[in-house]
């Protein structure tokens, strides 16, 4: 065998490097859609609350993936299964994709719920749409509402669960 590079070695060698890139970038972007589409349908968009996507969700997803190996793993599996085709499908046949995914690889279907869960809800934006308000100022904890000790009444007249000691 001759150490030098043939002209087939080198087209196909040159090929290869060149076209890898474009490959992946196809393979990335099919496997965006995918993902876009799951979390839309995981958190779609009703009412006055947006579709999990419109608030940054897929690009967080994309970030705790880099840095988080397992999720990367996991997230990768469910999207494989779901397949390239899953963001073109109708809402309906999303959905039973999902539910296939959930019963033939719950581990990959959990992680991609919870991670889309949390997206969403640590997002700022959605604060003020579910009625929630983040502490502000100096204070340490969050502010308080004046405790109503009516509540309690119930409670207090129910018989002792325990005994007195000395």
């Amino acid at each position: 065998m001759s150490d030098e590079v043939t002209r087939r070695t080198f087209i196909g060698t040159a090929a290869v490097v060149v076209l890898a890139p474009v490959a992946a970038t196809e393979q990335g972007v099919a496997a965006r859609r995918t993902l876009r589409a799951a979390v839309d349908r995981i958190i779609p968009a009703r009412g006055k609350m947006p579709a999990a996507s419109s608030v940054g969700a897929v690009e967080y997803l994309e970030a705790l993936s880099a840095r988080d190996q397992e999720i990367q793993q996991r997230l990768s599996k469910a999207i494989a299964a779901l397949g390239p085709t899953f963001a073109d499908g109708a809402e309906n046949e999303q959905v039973s994709a999902l539910e296939n995914l959930e019963k033939a690889d719950p581990p990959s279907f959990a992680a991609l719920r919870d991670v889309v869960y949390e997206a969403y809800y640590t997002n700022p934006k959605i604060w003020p749409l579910i009625g929630y308000s983040f502490r502000r100022g100096t204070r340490k904890t969050a502010p308080l509402e004046d405790f109503d000790t009516k509540l309690l009444a119930r409670v207090q007249q129910l018989p002792r669960l325990y005994r007195e000691t000395d």
